[in-house]
């Protein structure tokens, strides 16, 4: 039986504050229980040391958390191609172990997430079980952009600066902090992006300055997922700390301080 690989935008886009159902895969059950310790009580999971079962409830979950073998291993072909064709996004977390289930899977941790990585290139790596949720909400995040912007192409409706500019500000290498600095960017005018945003009434009540700050807030989440300081952070996105503090407050509702993965 196959899979179907047809998703639906993830359900937790919706307000709530990470994954909802998420599908972990162990290849030992002493290995799965000790995933499960890290994640938080009010989340529905779905564990498995059955490979079958894994690429049956992957399609249908909002992420996946795999650890085991390289996929290299014969028994895992059916559970990776599935993992591949919804990989655009969905958030998925490779958490690397030594521990071979077969003679010809035995290798190091580093050397199984690098061979993970190159099947599958969106997949956050996460070396270290105690940050499993941090690994997930920044997986999660980043698959929210990335459903953000293949909404953004598909969008044709928007006349081009305004789509130029949000596809600009949600995957540019390089942050954008300002409808200002997008204006510049693209060499238009800021008064011709917020003509072209209040035109498409397409969020009452929500500013296109928002939309830009919700983006970097989120970029900054993911950078510090990965274990970078909110200092290293704002840093690293050409802004000044207290600057994003103020939007990350207004638009997430909590202090930097309080912003943690804690479960």
């Amino acid at each position: 039986m196959q899979p179907s690989t047809t998703r639906k935008p993830p359900r937790w886009l919706d307000g709530a504050d990470g994954p909802r159902t998420i599908t972990v895969y162990a290849a030992t059950a002493p290995r799965l229980q000790s995933l499960r310790r890290q994640l938080p009580l009010r989340v529905s999971v779905v564990p498995t040391t059955s490979l079958e079962l894994f690429s049956l409830a992957t399609p249908a979950a909002d992420c996946a958390v795999v650890s085991g073998p390289s996929p290299s291993v014969r028994a895992f072909a059916e559970a990776v191609s599935a993992l591949r064709d919804a990989s655009r996004e969905l958030p998925i977390v490779i958490v690397p172990t030594d521990d071979a289930t077969e003679p010809d899977a035995a290798e190091t941790g580093d050397a199984s997430a690098a061979r993970w990585c190159r099947v599958l290139p969106l997949a956050w790596n996460c070396s270290d079980d105690t940050l499993l949720w941090a690994a997930i909400q920044g997986s999660a995040t980043l698959a929210a952009l990335r459903v953000f912007d293949a909404s953004l192409r598909a969008a044709t409706h928007l006349r081009p600066p305004l789509r130029d500019a949000l596809l600009l500000a949600s995957g540019g290498l390089e942050p954008v902090v300002s409808v200002g600095e997008l204006a510049a960017a693209l060499q238009t005018r800021r008064r011709v992006l917020w003509r072209g945003w209040r035109s498409t009434e397409a969020l009452a009540g929500v500013r296109l300055d928002d939309v830009i700050d919700w983006l970097l807030v989120l970029r900054a989440g993911v950078a510090h997922a990965r274990g970078v300081s909110w200092t290293g952070v704002a840093e690293t996105l050409g802004v000044d700390r207290h600057t994003l503090a103020r939007a990350h407050r207004r638009l997430v509702g909590l202090p930097l301080a309080d912003a943690t993965f804690d479960s």
